[in-house]
């Protein structure tokens, strides 16, 4: 992989005399800049929209079992109190669709 070469800009004001002129730096004025592999790969991620919508919906999911204790709080639930006489022996919930 090449190194990134950033020239300096042109100072404001100034016009190119010809048009055709290319205006290059000197290697003394030139700053080199490297990117790491990890540096390259989460530029290609943030730029992947498909990406950026998947870590959004795994952040919101992140949140809601965070603030879990708060959510059943907030329903008037305690969020550690285990409802056993709800389902049968098997674990199944007693109410739900019938056959």
């Amino acid at each position: 992989m090449e190194p990134v070469i950033i020239e300096p800009s042109a100072p404001v004001g100034t016009e190119p005399t010809d048009i055709n002129a290319v205006d290059l730096a000197t290697p003394a004025e030139a700053k080199t800049v490297g990117k790491s592999p990890t540096r390259i790969a989460l530029t290609r991620l943030r730029r992947d929209r498909t990406a950026m919508v998947c870590l959004v919906i795994l952040g919101v999911f992140v949140l809601i079992a965070v603030l879990a204790p708060l959510l059943a709080k907030l329903e008037g639930q305690d969020a550690y109190t285990l409802h056993q006489d709800l389902v049968d022996r098997n674990g199944y919930p007693f109410n739900g669709p019938t056959g």
